[in-house]
């Protein structure tokens, strides 16, 4: 797999979390990011000024730009409103595609032929993921219309070969329950013969770091967790 090129440190894996971010200063927010404050700057956003990697900082700033994170009268998440910004996603996307490279290419793992989501929030969060790593993109489907708690099934619709490797991509995480309903709806039907990478890539984690500890490593953007 060829290594994009970046400012991200190969991340080590912290003996206590599974969560793997950037190696840079959190609190850093570089003057090309704080300066975007409104949705024409979003909608015409270029990403050829900033920085090789995002901060926390950096991250939480764009998404509250765009009103996927508030934190006014509690925290608050809604990451369809990023979906209303296609080359704030697209960037988004970038830099966790080259955040995830930078991981996976000294555990001499193979880039993913197929990037898996969960429906239906994630599905344009996978698919723009999936284009920067030159992954063909597969989606689960709810099911179970009526009960308290949609379940994620695999219908069959997309095809994924048994020596095809797959990696998970999620918008948001605050459980492993979604996780884990993709996972093993989509081993139920192929007969667990899935190659899924020990990796997953989120977008925004809002899952606390002793929920974690037998999930697969998360390359996340912004970990909400405090």
């Amino acid at each position: 797999m060829e290594t994009l090129g970046g400012g991200f440190a190969t991340p080590p894996v912290p003996q206590n979390s599974r969560i793997l971010k950037p190696e840079v200063d959190p609190q850093r927010l570089d003057e090309s990011v704080r300066t975007i404050c409104n949705a024409t700057q979003l909608r015409l956003l270029e990403t050829s000024s900033f920085s090789s990697v995002l901060s926390r900082a950096e991250w939480q700033h764009l998404l509250q730009v765009c009103g996927a994170v508030t934190v006014q009268g509690g925290l608050k998440i809604d990451l369809a409103r990023v979906i209303s910004y296609p080359r704030l996603l697209d960037m988004l996307a970038m830099y966790l595609a080259k955040q995830y490279e930078r991981a996976a290419g000294p555990a001499k793992l193979k880039a993913p032929n197929v990037v898996l989501s969960s429906a239906y929030t994630s599905v344009p969060f996978g698919m723009a993921f999936a284009k920067h790593v030159g992954a063909t993109f597969v989606h689960t489907e709810t099911g179970g219309l009526g009960t308290k708690r949609e379940r994620q099934r695999w219908t069959g619709r997309y095809q994924i070969s048994p020596n095809e490797t797959v990696l998970q991509v999620e918008s948001l995480v605050v459980s492993g329950r979604k996780r884990r309903q993709v996972r093993d709806a989509v081993q139920a039907k192929l007969k667990g013969k899935v190659a899924f990478l020990p990796y997953e890539v989120v977008f925004v984690n809002q899952r606390p770091p002793s929920d974690a500890q037998s999930e697969p490593i998360q390359i996340t953007g912004l970990d909400l967790y405090v």
